[in-house]
């Protein structure tokens, strides 16, 4: 049966279904929130401890976005408090897998949950595996939603483009290919200003797809907005910002945040401090410990005053959006490189996997970014360069270029109107394009 065309006054039921790492369940929290604000009524899917830790919705969109916790089943050897990558330590990588296939195994409770509410869409992630097939039986409109670039995405389709990718990038294509082959509509978080011919390259690589830009949805809390109202009964966010205040011109600290799922080796772990000390830079660390080491001997009794390592969670976006932020030290997933480059902080970049090497070779072509170079074979780095790049990006006149670009994008990244076209756009088409007849 063909899609069927219906008024533009239509009020949906939206099922949003992320995989388990808040460099997704962010961005899909995001958008939630933004068909959501048009009326339509949202159900987000997530497991009881991940819906506990996102960020707390806008009152007024209570009414239309609901949370749905679905538990995880128990696999032998999954820890039952891993919901999330977030949750996976470094000596435990095999977690991550398991974490998926615990996904997997709520294929019975949500395919009720489905049948029962009946939604006009699905919106969904890589994970899990069966949830194109159970969309399609059920007749629903599905559309995989990639969190990454309109590069990334073409490059997961083009077998050339994977071919030339580091391994890691290869790999995991050939885990997450499922969804991405299987979907009809494909929705991607960039725009046609930022990647016109990356966006040319995924229609020509997804003939059969609906290929929709959604814009690069920008962090929903804006530079000019009094950051101080944001969490007004949080005394960490209270200590962050008498940090920030305190003696720090404007532009010349580090933001540093690898990511959830990064994990530095003692070695790497070492070298990355030390850097950081050497740059004589001032920075604040938002640091994750997953090993059983720690940082080098001393470190913090040196940095302090000038240096603060933050051990438990951390308001980013608000934090980029300090004044005194002038450079952010990331791993350069996609939402971090979007949330930096809206408030035109330009980034120092050290890769470890999934896009982000791919990100980190965009920002240097457009002048917003450096990546922190490594030994091809070994994957080693010095302090040195770590430190030399810091400073390159932050303070030094050589480094203008990269300060200028990052302010140039902001133009684009920061342009609520244009984004907001990219957002009615896809909920328009998804208005005119619902499978489930019996709506």
């Amino acid at each position: 049966m063909a899609d069927r065309v219906i008024n533009s006054y239509k009020k949906l039921h939206v099922v949003l279904f992320p995989w388990l790492a808040f460099g997704h369940m962010i961005p899909f929290l995001e958008l939630a929130k933004l068909i959501a604000q048009k009326g339509h009524k949202i159900s987000y899917i997530s497991t009881p401890r991940n819906i506990r830790r996102l960020p707390k919705i806008p009152s007024h969109l209570s009414n239309n976005l609901n949370f749905i916790e679905f538990p995880l089943p128990h696999i032998p050897n999954l820890h039952e408090n891993v919901e999330s990558t977030n949750d996976v330590t470094h000596d435990n990588p095999i977690a991550y897998y398991l974490l998926i296939k615990a996904l997997e195994g709520l294929q019975q409770p949500i395919t009720t949950f489905l049948e029962t509410s009946d939604p006009d869409w699905i919106i969904h992630d890589v994970f899990p595996q069966w949830i194109t097939a159970t969309a399609s039986r059920l007749r629903i409109s599905h559309a995989f939603y990639t969190t990454s670039s309109a590069l990334r995405t073409a490059s997961n389709y083009s077998p050339l483009m994977s071919s030339e990718l580091p391994q890691d990038i290869a790999t995991d294509f050939t885990t997450k290919s499922t969804n991405l082959l299987a979907a009809k509509v494909l929705v991607i978080r960039s725009c046609l200003e930022l990647e016109p011919k990356e966006f040319e390259q995924c229609k020509n690589l997804c003939v059969s797809k609906t290929v929709i830009p959604l814009g690069v949805v920008p962090p929903s809390i804006q530079v000019n907005d009094n950051i101080s109202n944001i969490n007004d009964d949080d005394n960490d966010w209270v200590k962050i910002v008498e940090w920030l205040n305190q003696g720090k011109e404007k532009g010349s600290v580090i933001y540093v945040a690898l990511g959830s799922e990064v994990s530095l080796s003692e070695q790497d772990l070492k070298e990355f401090a030390l850097g950081l000390e050497l740059s004589g830079l001032s920075f604040f660390w938002v640091f994750r410990n997953t090993g059983s080491y720690g940082l080098p001997a001393g470190f913090e009794d040196r940095v302090k005053g000038r240096g603060i390592v933050w051990t438990s969670w951390a308001p980013q976006v608000s934090i980029l959006g300090h004044e005194s932020i002038g450079g952010f030290l990331s791993h350069g997933g996609w939402s971090s490189v979007i949330e930096s480059l809206s408030f035109g902080i330009p980034l120092v970049v050290f890769p470890f996997g999934a896009d982000q090497g791919i990100n980190a070779k965009q920002l240097e072509g457009k002048n917003a970014g450096v990546e922190i170079p490594r030994s091809e074979g070994t994957g080693s780095f010095t302090r040195k360069s770590v430190a030399d790049l810091l400073r390159l990006v932050v303070v030094e006149e050589e480094g203008k270029v990269y300060r200028d670009g990052a302010k140039e994008l902001r133009k684009l990244f920061g342009d609520k109107d244009l984004n907001h076209k990219y957002i009615d756009n896809f909920v328009k088409y998804m208005e005119e394009h619902i499978t489930n007849a019996a709506n």
